[in-house]
């Protein structure tokens, strides 16, 4: 039954009890959340839905003094949280770390942390869950380790904040610890060359649509070949549009990923055009990372892996999700574990470049023993990439639709944690992860790679450390100043047609973005 949770104060601010929403619901996932600010019992639908009342107080401390660890005279706030579900009433103190003169590495407010973190330590012990990541709800948790790099904190001091203040466990610590070790270098390049920036190019089409997917991608029926067709003649326009901005403003381009839907879903013509466009437009270094994901390798044949080579690509991902041949079907993919393994081999003796595989946990059906079988089997592969997603359940998915719950049953750390294990005693380092809502476990994705095989384009994406040019439908755009680390979101239509009658917009917005 989908609970109602009721989080109600009398004694701290609304917008901070709105921002432990996410919080909440990775210990309640898929409940909705109600916030009060006065015990109002009226509230919710007892009769629909369970309703859970969680109530937390200041008794000691005043929060509006804590906007920083830096004032002469700091109280350690005390918190009094309550919670009340089918009769049942815990209750619990908890007290607040304060490290006078700490300088804290996120853009949280102070007082936002600590009220945070007495949640999550209360709620992990009333619901018995172990959450590993704290506090922690965003999308980018390394940014936290990078800007404390900058600060000049050292791995023990960066240790301490993450588990005293962010309440996060030693292994996510090392985690991110060992990923920003690997970023750094790259970081420090973009800092000290400001005219760099990725490009981005959407294909929005896939064969078919797969369970768990979101995105705003087209199934490539014999109607949609039409649009398809249309959709390569403004995306070419606009790939040489942008590229003569980029001329103009002295911007040269590290990465360029092309990305979909499925990009190998075209044909030899049209992908032919499509690379052709991109070479001789885009204002590339000499040597520039040129990605293109071949996810389905139904949609692989020697002829695309010729051309893919023979215009620079050194990129390539093949992304079967799981090794299974029973969760493939239920997952809606149209290709077999042997047409993948086939597929792989072609691309790896044809070219040097480096192949990732995509992996998800939570999928349908699997557990312990046939996640652990997956990664074993791609582990036989030996790719340059591995990239381990947890499921997260995203709105317009056949999965949301369907109430999928992905979570029951299952020790989802403890899957991670031999997960990763299998994947460092085969040579493996992480290096890039990131966050999502309604993800398995609570848990991350992550990257792998073999020692100098990272993605720099998942990086600076992740990592927002240049600007990134999306081209495309349902492409994003993130413009960054260099000088103050700000950035500009700027978002294309995501529905196809409407990306094709807007292009005069989207041409104009890209001018003023870059300007």
């Amino acid at each position: 039954m989908k609970k109602e949770i009721i989080i109600q104060s009398a004694s701290i601010e609304e917008k901070i009890l709105k921002n432990c929403q996410a919080l909440v619901l990775a210990f309640f996932p898929g409940s909705s959340v109600i916030i009060q600010v006065a015990d109002n019992a009226s509230a919710g639908r007892e009769d629909e839905q369970e309703k859970i009342v969680l109530k937390i107080e200041k008794t000691k401390g005043d929060l509006e003094s804590l906007e920083s660890l830096q004032s002469a005279e700091l109280v350690q706030p005390v918190f009094q949280i309550s919670c009340k579900s089918n009769g049942y009433l815990y209750t619990k103190e908890i007290s607040a770390p304060v490290d006078k003169g700490l300088t804290l590495p996120g853009k949280e407010p102070l007082p936002q942390i600590l009220v945070k973190r007495a949640m999550a330590e209360f709620l992990s012990v009333f619901t018995g869950q172990n959450n590993p990541w704290g506090i922690l709800t965003g999308v980018r948790p390394g940014k936290l380790v990078t800007k404390m790099v900058e600060l000049g904190y050292n791995q023990e001091s960066q240790y301490k904040i993450l588990k005293d203040y962010y309440l996060l466990s030693p292994s996510k610590i090392r985690l991110l610890q060992e990923v920003n070790r690997r970023q750094m270098p790259l970081i420090r390049h973009f800092r000290d060359n400001k005219n760099l920036v990725a490009v981005y190019v959407a294909i929005p089409f896939c064969p078919s649509r797969c369970f768990y997917c979101s995105f705003p991608s087209q199934s490539l029926t014999s109607h949609h070949r039409d649009l398809l067709s249309a959709y390569l003649r403004v995306l070419r326009q606009e790939i040489k549009y942008t590229a003569e901005v980029l001329k103009t403003k002295g911007l040269k381009v590290d990465s360029i990923y092309i990305g979909g839907g499925t990009p190998t879903v075209l044909n030899h013509k049209d992908l032919e055009g499509l690379l052709s466009t991109v070479i001789e437009e885009i204002p590339a270094l000499e040597v520039t990372e040129f990605t293109v994901e071949a996810g389905r390798p139904d949609t692989i044949d020697k002829g695309k892996l010729y051309l893919l080579k023979q215009y620079g690509v050194n990129r390539l991902s093949i992304n079967p999700q799981t090794m299974q041949e029973k969760t493939l079907k239920k997952i809606g993919r149209t290709h077999g574990i042997e047409e993948f393994r086939l597929k792989y081999w072609e691309a790896r003796n044809l070219s040097d470049w480096v192949i990732n595989i995509d992996l998800i946990i939570g999928l349908p059906g699997e557990g312990q023993r046939e996640i652990l079988d997956s990664i074993a089997k791609v582990l036989e592969l030996r790719p340059d990439n591995l990239t381990v997603h947890a499921l997260a359940l995203k709105r317009g998915s056949q999965a949301w639709e369907n109430n999928y719950i992905h979570n029951a049953g299952q020790n989802w750390d403890k899957i991670q944690d031999v997960s990763q294990e299998m994947i460092f005693a085969a040579g493996y380092v992480p290096y890039y992860l990131y966050r999502q809502k309604n993800i398995v476990g609570n848990l991350e994705n992550v990257g792998y790679c073999l020692p100098g095989k990272e993605c720099r384009y998942n990086i600076v994406m992740i990592e927002e450390i240049c600007s990134v040019i999306g081209l495309g439908a349902g492409a994003g755009s993130k413009i960054l100043n260099m000088n103050n680390m700000l950035h500009e979101n700027i978002y294309n239509p995501a529905d196809v047609k409407l990306y094709i009658d807007r292009f005069s917009e989207v041409r104009e917005h890209r001018k003023f973005s870059l300007i």
